[in-house]
């Protein structure tokens, strides 16, 4: 009989985005904070946001709360619901098919016919209106003291996130038990917060995502892909805690470690950034944006004097793209005075695709 072939090893890391990956480095003080607030008896607030760039890991986050908050409060139900569909008529969908609303319609003699949510009761109450319909199931979960959590995911302004918003924030006023996570790119939250009827969205907290724990990535590179301590500092080196990056030099280095060299697995590596992630974040960028990336990108050291004056830009103009770029989690300030790009490699991508965008500019010196 032929010999079985060994089983294959899974690859520990995930570069599909949104998936809670294998690899997962907790970001605890944020998780954290969020359940704590949540299960209070006093809550300080019902909503929160999660900003970050793309491939930050805001979804993964968003997942892993309601997991804690689920393990921590029985109490809590968790729903998911969609802008691209009407998210009032999913909320009334998901709150009619929970463990044990039908019965407690039933028993409170509520007609739901009207909805073809398949609960006809004669001589029972009409509903027809879909806000009161909410509303009804809405205070059976606070009578029973069950609390409910709905999670958005990339949130934007569009008509269903305004309606669903604005209706919210009612529910938070009459003091039923509903509890919000959103999560998005800083732009689109930002569209959202500064409709002039969601002005409440602003006084919503924001927890914007920063780099992974850099001895955290070590260590977790050390354990998972057999390196040695300089090893694996030196590879987490080239993820600089990007979320996503870490789970791609991880994947590529488990799966091409023993037929390529490291800067083979470099280069894929940079293509991969280029092309799954950065392209789309340069391409929501103004052209003064991309100015402005090229002039930082251009000045390692990153002192914003030298920056400002190859622009020719004023303090306060520079100040107000400064911060834009601060709030998209393109770059950081750890000194005064200074910034420097977060993302790897993104300060070449900048200065590659800068120049080929005015490429007969550049031709001319």
């Amino acid at each position: 009989m032929p010999e079985s072939k060994s089983k294959k090893k899974n690859n520990p890391y995930n570069i599909s985005f949104g998936k809670t990956p294998y690899n997962y480095i907790n970001r605890y003080s944020q998780t954290d904070e969020i359940v704590d607030d949540f299960i209070s008896e006093t809550p300080s607030s019902q909503a929160y946001i999660i900003s970050g760039v793309r491939g930050s890991g805001k979804t993964v986050l968003m997942k892993k709360i309601s997991d804690a908050l689920l393990d921590t409060d029985d109490s809590f139900s968790v729903i998911r619901l969609d802008i691209n569909r009407d998210m009032l008529e999913q909320l009334a969908s998901e709150l009619y098919n929970m463990d044990g609303m039908m019965q407690l319609l039933k028993s409170a003699k509520l007609d739901f016919s009207f909805f073809n949510f398949g609960l006809s009761i004669d001589g029972g109450t009409k509903i027809t209106d879909l806000n009161v319909a909410t509303r009804k199931m809405l205070e059976h979960l606070k009578t029973r003291k069950k609390k409910l959590l709905i999670m958005i995911d990339e949130v934007a302004k569009n008509e269903n996130m305004k309606n669903f918003a604005g209706v919210f924030q009612s529910y938070v006023s009459d003091d039923y038990p509903v509890f919000l996570i959103m999560c998005g790119l800083y732009e689109n939250i930002s569209d959202l917060q500064n409709d002039k009827l969601l002005t409440f969205l602003l006084r919503t907290p924001q927890v914007r995502l920063e780099p992974l724990n850099y001895t955290a990535i070590k260590k977790n590179y050390m354990n998972s892909l057999n390196l040695s301590s300089e090893q694996a500092e030196l590879l987490s080196s080239y993820t600089k805690g990007y979320s996503y990056a870490f789970q791609l030099l991880g994947y590529l280095y488990y799966k091409k470690k023993d037929s390529e060299t490291l800067d083979d697995i470099l280069s894929e590596y940079e293509l991969r950034l280029s092309d799954h992630v950065y392209g789309k974040i340069w391409s929501t960028m103004s052209e003064r944006d991309k100015d402005v990336m090229y002039a930082i990108a251009i000045n390692p050291g990153g002192k914003i004097e030298n920056i400002r004056n190859y622009l020719h830009m004023g303090s306060s103009e520079f100040t107000t793209y400064k911060k834009r770029m601060y709030d998209k989690g393109i770059i950081s300030s750890k000194s005064r005075g200074y910034i420097s790009i977060v993302l790897p490699l993104f300060d070449q991508f900048t200065v590659d695709t800068y120049r080929m965008e005015h490429i007969d500019s550049f031709l001319k010196y």
